[in-house]
């Protein structure tokens, strides 16, 4: 488990970075900040034990339908539009 959450982590940090250092637009930073958060609260409990309890499972699947649900409120708040672009 730790190698996978350090995996996903890695790469979506090298990819920002190389948006960042091109100067490319971005228009995912709803997306990516919850892949990056549920990614840790996952994560985390990887780092303190060797296997994962039943709880972390259910946590897993409400994190799920939770960054859904998020992802769905962002693109109503932006009139429609769907994304919120930013230089990074």
């Amino acid at each position: 488990y730790k190698d996978v959450t350090m995996n996903n982590l890695l790469g979506i940090s090298i990819i920002l970075a190389i948006v960042y250092t091109r100067g490319l637009t971005w228009d995912y930073s709803t997306e990516v900040l919850i892949i990056v958060i549920v990614g840790l609260i996952i994560g985390v409990p990887a780092y303190v034990r060797s296997t994962y309890p039943f709880w972390i499972c259910v946590l897993a699947f409400a994190l799920y339908f939770f960054s859904l649900v998020l992802v769905y409120l962002h693109f109503n708040s932006r009139d429609k539009k769907g994304t919120f672009t930013s230089n990074i």
